[in-house]
């Protein structure tokens, strides 16, 4: 499974995701206790529209190699992807810590509208987990977004506008 690589988790609690212009296969394959609704291509990127609970997960791959329409569709296939067979163990247990701390995000910010994005590899750092609003929200529901925040030890970037977790294996241009 070398044909693409792991590169962004976007999770949205109590939010809809962003309008745009990418076009959904349906499917239904269920993957340890979440569940894949869509599949599509986007440039160079498959992503994945999955379910879990009330969450709603957008998972980014690059694609390295190209890939067959019908592997798209594939249930055995879009289970690897899941899984992450394709990268190698250093990459793999960096993409678990990055998840797991936006699972400890997730729960903590259950019923705040927010979007919860883990990334590996970008412009910004080598990995990451960054979390904002996707809507204005009162002045509980803030100063408890802002007080979990700093409670697990993520930074505020200013320029982004979004709070961070850099793990000690990587680097952050702006809050490092």
């Amino acid at each position: 499974m070398q044909k693409v690589r792991w590169v962004e988790e976007r999770r949205y609690l109590n939010a809809e995701p962003r309008k745009n212009d990418v076009k959904f296969i349906d499917v239904d394959v269920e993957v340890e206790g979440t569940r894949i609704t869509g599949v599509a291509r986007h440039g160079k990127y498959i992503i994945l529209r999955m379910q879990r609970g009330a969450t709603q997960i957008y998972t980014f791959y690059e694609l390295l190699e190209a890939v067959d329409k019908n592997m798209l569709t594939n249930a055995e296939f879009l289970r690897r992807l899941v899984a992450m067979d394709g990268e190698n163990e250093i990459i793999k247990n960096r993409i678990k810590e990055l998840r797991e701390f936006a699972d400890k995000l997730e729960e903590h910010m259950r019923d705040l509208p927010v979007e919860i994005v883990a990334a590996i590899l970008t412009n910004k750092s080598r990995g990451h987990v960054e979390v904002r609003p996707t809507r204005r929200m009162d002045n509980d529901e803030f100063n408890r977004y802002v007080s979990t925040c700093k409670s697990l030890g993520m930074k505020f970037d200013h320029v982004s506008r979004v709070w961070v977790f850099v793990p000690s294996w990587s680097q952050y241009v702006i809050v490092s």
